[in-house]
């Protein structure tokens, strides 16, 4: 990165430089200080107490991506075929936006040493060991866009944007009823008092761990869920030959504090569930919609202006929880630039074929 000072620097101290106009972190300053001309003035190397004046050159350099870490204990396997070829929305030097589908984790886990966006990254970069830098994850069952930073700067970069609330995203998602005016949610979330055993081992629900599963709760942790209404729809779905029929509504969404399952939790505090969400949702004609697929018939479009807003209803309604993560808005970690990624519902039909649909 260069930087050529203006006026209004000088007389000023380079670390005052680095954190308050290139907006460097401390601990991105401190590795600096380690690095072989890790920070320069006019081309010299240069010490954080050094003073810059008007049209000096500031030169810091930044952390690359390696494709070999020997010291990391981080091993990275071959990604499986279901996360071989993840869309990338958007790449730059620091970050990298993926379009994650339904059902695919975030990093390995038991049971999923090869098959998460995570590996997908590694193979992608060329890392066959080292760090991989989630900013922010989703619910395996959630779907769409997830950002990595390719080196440990971006990465505290990325993570100051979330502290303060520069990076955020706007989610999309159907829920169960009818919701007529846009709101918000304000109520605490904690851990489900039924996550655990009395001696305190975590119960299990499925193949997920009751330790994860939140509640709302007055000890918890502050949770605010905006949501604007885009319009409404019935449905009619054919569960073991019953028909039955539910009203959703589309709604998009913008979170702060970004708590585990917020969104869900939220919702089904609301009496709205999301549709398809098995965790969160007491009624099990909701749940059932996950299994739907082709079979059910689909009654009505949404009464709103998006366009082609009857394929987006059919999108959720074959990708099992009907929450898509849609848009980020951020700066980018060094130029400060404004970007704005968003990722499109792919739809993937009866036939094989697949094509994707934006809100715009």
């Amino acid at each position: 990165m260069i930087w050529t000072s203006d006026i209004s620097c000088d007389g000023a101290e380079l670390k005052m430089i680095l954190s308050k106009r290139l907006h460097l972190t401390n601990n991105i300053i401190t590795r600096l200080k380690h690095r072989p001309d890790g920070m320069l003035i006019n081309g010299k190397k240069a010490i954080s107490t050094d003073i810059v004046h008007t049209g000096d050159v500031i030169s810091v350099s930044i952390s690359q991506v390696t494709t070999f870490d020997p010291a990391s204990k981080s091993i990275w396997a071959e990604p499986a075929d279901a996360v071989r070829n993840l869309p990338i929305l958007y790449e730059d030097p620091d970050l990298i936006f993926l379009n994650k589908p339904g059902g695919i984790v975030m990093h390995p886990s038991h049971g999923h040493y090869n098959d998460s966006c995570a590996n997908f990254v590694a193979y992608h970069l060329g890392i066959s060991r080292g760090g991989i830098y989630p900013v922010g994850r989703l619910d395996r069952d959630t779907s769409g866009l997830v950002c990595f930073a390719k080196h440990v700067d971006a990465s505290g970069m990325m993570a100051v944007e979330q502290h303060e609330n520069i990076y955020h995203k706007t989610y999309i998602c159907l829920v169960s009823g009818i919701i007529n005016s846009d709101g918000e949610i304000d109520a605490p979330i904690g851990i489900d008092p039924a996550s655990t055993y009395p001696d305190g081992s975590p119960r299990v629900s499925g193949t997920t761990p009751r330790r994860m599963v939140k509640d709302i709760s007055s000890g918890g942790r502050p949770a605010l869920t905006r949501y604007h209404v885009l319009g409404h729809a019935r449905i009619e779905i054919n569960s073991n030959g019953n028909i039955d029929s539910r009203d959703v509504t589309l709604l998009q969404v913008t979170i702060t504090h970004g708590r585990t399952h917020q969104i869900r939790v939220h919702m089904s505090y609301l009496m709205h569930p999301v549709v398809g969400d098995i965790l969160y949702s007491k009624d099990e004609a909701n749940q059932v919609i996950r299994l739907l697929n082709n079979d059910p018939a689909f009654v009505s479009a949404f009464r709103t202006d998006l366009p082609e807003s009857s394929k987006i209803r059919k999108a959720f309604l074959r990708t099992g929880l009907c929450l898509h993560a849609y848009k980020a808005d951020l700066l980018k970690p060094f130029s400060r630039e404004k970007l704005e990624v968003t990722a499109p519902v792919i739809l993937h039909t009866s036939t094989g074929t697949s094509f994707s649909l934006s809100l715009s």
